[in-house]
């Protein structure tokens, strides 16, 4: 997809939007999601040298897109339906296990960075997720990172006061629109494709996805990739993350790709453990953890 389609229907979105936004009894989520969404489209299109119209996508812009779910009005109207407090803990606990999720697989993303600017915005994203759910569960930074420290503290979040459940997902709506979370993305989308390259040596792999690599490159692109060995980073990132998807689906563990990443974390964790010393492993904070990528 060219630049000039791309910008095209990003403001036909939000023109529809803004329409739903405005109707009577429209939840006020969808007002503020509106509000956001012009916002940021303003500045996209308003920066120098960001834009040209007959590029194909950058790496950044579909990022972008996949972080707002910019692909039609449908999948925009269901992301901002998981920000709605007013549903209560419907949306609440699974916002705060996702945003959880976030902060565990970040360790393993470091290693795929590739310049100093991509680390500071993962770190940034990393202290903001620290810092909304100490608060909403009520416990230090250092706490979210024991084991099991999550289905502990779940049970007293309905005993959360409202104003700290709309501090959260106030906090959550902003992080959602920032360009950390977007960094973040491309991270994440770059583990993926290592990964997926990686298991493109693998003949009877390769074999076993390359019509739904056909597919799927098809159905987002309009062309189409024969070889997991040509994606690149600029392919649309549901094209990847529906390959490494199916791809954990026929493992024998059956993990979801957020929870393979989280497990290679608290493995790479034990297995540093075992050659600290006692006093080594009390002045280790976890921050300065390197923790390696499972090979798969």
């Amino acid at each position: 997809m060219k630049q000039s389609q791309w910008k095209k229907n990003i403001e036909s979105i939000e023109a529809e939007l803004l329409k739903r936004g405005q109707e009577k009894n429209a939840p006020e989520i969808f007002k503020q999601f509106s509000r956001r969404l012009s916002s940021i489209i303003k500045q996209l299109f308003s920066k120098t040298g960001s834009f040209y119209p007959e590029n194909s996508l950058t790496v950044e812009q579909l990022a972008f897109t996949h972080s707002l779910q910019l692909y039609d009005i449908k999948s925009v109207m269901r992301l901002a339906a998981n920000y709605d407090v007013n549903k209560g803990l419907k949306v609440i606990l699974p916002g705060i296990e996702k945003s959880y999720r976030s902060l565990m697989v970040i360790p393993q993303l470091k290693p795929f960075t590739k310049k100093s600017k991509e680390l500071s915005a993962l770190d940034a994203y990393k202290s903001q997720l620290e810092k909304s759910l100490s608060e909403v569960l009520d416990c230090y930074i250092e706490d979210l990172y024991e084991e099991d420290i999550l289905a502990e503290k779940m049970i007293v979040v309905s005993a959360v006061t409202e104003s700290v459940k709309k501090k959260f997902f106030r906090e959550r709506l902003s992080t959602l629109f920032s360009s950390n979370y977007r960094v973040y993305l491309m991270l994440k989308n770059r583990y993926f494709l290592h990964r997926l390259k990686r298991s493109g040596n693998n003949s009877a792999f390769n074999d076993l996805q390359k019509s739904r690599l056909l597919d799927l490159t098809f159905m987002f692109h309009k062309t189409q990739v024969s070889s997991l060995v040509e994606l690149k980073e600029n392919t649309d990132f549901r094209v990847i993350e529906h390959l490494v998807k199916e791809q954990i689906s026929k493992s024998p563990k059956k993990l979801s790709v957020e929870s393979e990443l989280i497990e290679n974390r608290i493995e790479g964790s034990k297995t540093q453990k075992k050659s600290f010393t006692k006093s080594e492993q009390t002045e280790q904070s976890v921050e300065t953890k390197t923790l390696s990528i499972s090979e798969t």
